[in-house]
């Protein structure tokens, strides 16, 4: 008989379930802390994210800052923004696609969402889909999830886990030192920008400059934000 709860080590429990999901990352008042994957997620910096933040309390705080972003007024004004990215997705769509070896749809979606991602909460495009290229960060993403993952699987075997933190990797850290300094220089951009338009990131940038936010936890922020615009838009739509 099929169970929406699995057991996936000695003390640790997985959960697949609509109220499981509410209980533990859409409440206002979270029941249950998120496990250690999100400590391994955002490990590059010193600050937590709305994502990685396991606090329930504090996570509810950062959640906060994106509230006013995911408003419905907020959401139209960024309409014209998305369009104007689809309405040049279809445009290279139609230039490329009747190609004898077609298009691979699922790298194009990464492309259109990254691109989106990065007017509505970087102030900039990526240019993915302009210049038909992928961008380095976004190549990154999905390799730092693949090692992230096999150390969140190694921790549920201590001995094992242990053994493998002692060893120097040259690759993961390679892999953390790269999206977190992708991550930086995003940041230290869009501080620099001025304007009224505002985006994903404003309420987050307000709080900086005021000193009430420090900037490595933007920095985690805009981490987060690239790699869910990467991971979730683009998988389902690829499908």
């Amino acid at each position: 008989m099929a169970s929406d709860v699995f057991r996936v080590g000695p003390n640790e429990l997985s959960f697949a379930s609509v109220q499981a999901y509410k209980d533990v990352y859409a409440s206002r008042s979270p029941l249950i802390p998120k496990s250690e994957f999100y400590d391994m997620l955002g490990s590059g910096f010193s600050e937590a994210c709305l994502a990685t933040e396991r606090d329930p309390k504090i996570a509810v705080q950062k959640r906060g800052l994106f509230l006013p972003a995911l408003s419905k007024k907020a959401l139209l004004e960024q309409e014209v923004i998305i369009q104007r990215c689809i309405d040049g997705f279809l445009e290279k769509l139609d230039k490329l696609g009747g190609g004898p070896n077609g298009l691979d749809m699922t790298k194009w979606y990464m492309m259109l969402s990254f691109d989106i991602a990065g007017e509505m909460a970087y102030g900039e495009t990526f240019g993915c889909v302009e210049s038909e290229t992928s961008n380095p960060w976004l190549d990154i993403i999905f390799t730092h999830l693949y090692s992230v993952t096999n150390l969140d699987n190694l921790r549920r075997i201590p001995l094992i886990f242990k053994l493998a933190r002692m060893v120097p990797n040259k690759w993961t850290d390679g892999v953390r030192k790269r999206i977190t300094g992708f991550a930086r220089e995003k940041t230290r951009r869009r501080l620099e920008k001025s304007g009224d338009r505002r985006d994903f990131l404003s309420v987050v940038v307000d709080k900086v400059r005021l000193g009430k936010v420090e900037e490595e936890e933007m920095a985690a922020h805009c981490s987060i934000i690239a790699f869910v615009a990467t991971f979730s838009t683009s998988t389902h739509g690829g499908n």
